[in-house]
């Protein structure tokens, strides 16, 4: 009773002597609760699930660009021509430490987040102080289309928190000098790109706009050439695995990039402002949920006209200080770029900004005098109550999009059951099914293989593989993704109906 006594008063001599650390644990252990709350409110989405194949060594085809194997392990090197296999590490170690289900995903989205938020907060503090530091971290947090996108589309947890450890290591350097900071942040930068290619976007807009503050003093020195190739070494390091790709595939790379970039910018222009103005409500995001369109009410618009004011201000404010200009242009550059590529146009690229606009609304309310600047930390915490409500209010009342249907349960509990392949003809289900099943490796993906013009443009690979079919789920014709693939699949397969729900069927089938 004595030793307990003795370890409660430790703590709580420690808890007092550090009672700023201590409020910062249970700050972002707060962030952690919120960020875990309703973790099941929805079921996997395909594009939230797309490194669960790689993490579990890559049983399936399924997201996977290219790949090296090493005694029996895959290493990723690219899921996509743009999303890079570092992404799947994280998840593969703790799937091999826990086991894979959904819950382990979603902790350790969780895990990658609070980290990501706390290397923020680390950050800005270097930078600026730590009453900015934790403003910033706390914008973040409660900031809806980051919170949506990390919890439900997923695929920004990982290059997020790469992008704050790139932000940190370059307030490190700029407040020490030292030059492992210097090539750490390159690596960082490279690591990051490769992770995912749209990241690009956010360092390109910070380089511009540090050289457009700093242009007056850019000279050339022995003492910057070094720098520059301290800098560029790191960040070719960080590269290597996106290069290697690039050597083989560089022509399909640059096909992807001019395809998603297909849409006139002038055709969106319109849609792109309207979701800059409104983009801490994010409805866009909520939309692709549920389908039902984006409206808003009286009271959000002017919570939305404050927030882009609030913004501005902040814009204005820090012009004064000039190591703030870099951060002030790079803002603007990128609102440039997400209104000028067409490939930039979902509430996720609209995060890739972050965390550097709420960093300049964080450094106005901290070191302005006039009392309105609490009006608008007010304003930003409303915008987030009102959307959250929004968005639970949508997923309860509203049908949701397919891709997000609890139905994958069920089927996923049906499949388990099957011996033998089973070839899965639609966009996204094997993605769901290989992070829900114990067992993924009797799945085939054949979606994208199959969603061809007509049957005659089938591979021989293909072809072969509905001889021997066994097994086939597709969703319903009325609300299949791949639309060439489902009419293909039912007109190549004699199959007879043994499974199907609100969405899926399941046939077993005979080649015709």
């Amino acid at each position: 009773m004595l030793m307990k006594n003795l370890w409660l008063k430790q703590i709580l001599i420690i808890c007092t002597q550090n009672k700023y650390r201590f409020f910062l644990v249970l700050l972002f252990a707060f962030f952690a609760v919120i960020y875990s709350y309703g973790l099941f409110w929805l079921p996997p989405e395909y594009d939230e699930v797309l490194v669960s194949n790689a993490a579990l060594n890559c049983p399936s085809n399924t997201f996977i660009e290219q790949v090296i194997w090493i005694k029996g392990q895959c290493v990723p090197i690219m899921l996509s021509s743009y999303i890079g296999g570092f992404m799947a590490v994280p998840y593969k170690l703790f799937f091999a430490a826990f086991g894979n289900s959904l819950l382990t995903f979603r902790v350790v989205t969780v895990l990658l987040t609070c980290a990501s938020l706390v290397i923020v907060y680390l950050t800005t503090k270097e930078f600026l102080s730590k009453k900015v530091g934790l403003l910033t971290a706390l914008l973040v947090a409660f900031d809806f289309q980051f919170f949506y996108n990390v919890r439900l589309e997923r695929t920004m947890v990982v290059p997020f928190l790469f992008k704050s450890i790139f932000l940190f290591f370059t307030a490190k350097y700029l407040q020490q000098k030292k030059n492992q900071y210097l090539w750490l942040t390159g690596l960082s930068m490279g690591l990051s790109i490769w992770t995912k290619f749209d990241a690009v976007f956010f360092y390109t807009a910070l380089i511009l706009g540090w050289i457009i503050s700093h242009h007056k003093e850019i000279k050339v020195s022995k003492k910057n050439v070094k720098n520059v190739v301290l800098l560029g070494s790191g960040f070719l390091v960080g590269c290597v695995p996106l290069l290697y790709y690039l050597r083989y595939s560089l022509t399909r790379f640059l096909f992807i990039g001019k395809e998603v970039a297909g849409q006139s910018f002038l055709s969106v222009l319109g849609s792109k402002t309207d979701s800059l103005f409104f983009q801490f409500f994010s409805y866009d995001a909520v939309n692709y949920i549920t389908r039902v369109g984006v409206s808003y009410t009286g009271i959000e618009l002017v919570l939305a006209l404050i927030s882009f004011v609030a913004l501005i201000i902040s814009i204005i404010f820090a012009y004064k200080q000039k190591k703030l200009r870099s951060l002030i242009f790079a803002v603007l550059i990128f609102c440039g770029f997400y209104l000028l590529y067409g490939g930039l146009k979902f509430s996720h690229h609209r995060t890739l900004i972050y965390p550097l606009p709420q960093a300049l609304l964080a450094y106005l309310v901290v070191h302005a005098k006039h009392r309105m600047k609490y009006v608008f930390l007010g304003v930003f915490l409303a915008i987030f109550v009102v959307s959250l409500s929004h968005f639970y209010t949508s997923i309860e009342t509203e049908m949701v999009d397919v891709s997000f249907s609890g139905q994958i349960f069920e089927l996923q509990r049906y499949v388990s059951t099957l011996d033998g392949e089973v070839l899965i003809g639609d966009w996204g289900i094997t993605n769901q099914l290989i992070l829900l099943s114990e067992s993924s490796n009797n799945l085939v993906e054949v979606a994208f293989a199959a969603n061809t013009d007509s049957l005659s443009e089938f591979s021989s690979e293909l072809n072969t593989k509905l001889q021997s079919c066994k097994y086939l789920v597709l969703r319903k014709p009325t609300l299949a993704i791949f639309k060439n693939a489902d009419h293909n699949l039912r007109t190549a397969v004699d199959g007879k109906l043994v499974y199907t729900d609100q969405v899926f069927e399941v046939y077993s089938c005979e080649s015709k």
